[in-house]
């Protein structure tokens, strides 16, 4: 058992990986590798100052050296690694209803299922969408990256969360 924050206990279980675990976590294996080439292959062209930062509105605000270009891919695989921890441990995770014994592996299949989507897919997917918007403003072959884009991307996230809270509010009525 194991003795959260709160004092509440909860089962310490080692649950099997299911097909859905793997697609996802290689989705988000292939996107963080994609954006590393992408980056490995358009570094040569790029100029000596490419857009770090983008405002509200996508139109770059700060300017590094093209050695920036490196910041995010690094990011997303470290987020990735991360993920590939974190699934291990679900039993620490943060849900909307009480986790027992008899619930624990739906639960807890949830609460890992969520975190591969969110940090193993939907955040490597919104990184390469900075990335890939960085390079090309610096290029220019666009001045910003469009705050649309971002936006639905960024949304996904919400929406996914959205989706899953009546997920967890049924698996932990043992339905």
């Amino acid at each position: 058992m194991f003795r959260g924050v709160e004092g509440i206990s909860r089962p310490v279980l080692r649950l099997p990986y299911r097909w859905w675990d793997y697609a996802v976590l290689a989705i988000g294996a292939g996107i963080a590798v994609i954006e590393l080439v992408y980056t490995i292959v358009y570094w040569s062209h790029l100029p000596s100052k490419v857009p770090t930062h983008f405002g509200v509105f996508g139109t770059p605000d700060a300017w590094g050296s093209r050695d920036h270009v490196f910041v995010l891919p690094i990011v997303t695989i470290v987020m990735y690694v991360g993920t590939l921890f974190l699934t291990r441990i679900p039993h620490y995770f943060n849900y909307p209803t009480a986790v027992t014994s008899e619930n624990a592996p739906a639960v807890y299949a949830l609460g890992r299922l969520l975190v591969e989507i969110i940090t193993g897919m939907e955040l490597p997917i919104l990184l390469f969408v900075l990335q890939r918007g960085m390079i090309r403003a610096a290029l220019g072959v666009q001045t910003g990256l469009g705050s649309f884009l971002i936006l639905v991307v960024a949304l996904l996230g919400v929406i996914t969360i959205v989706a899953f809270i009546p997920m967890f509010l049924r698996a932990g009525r043992g339905r």
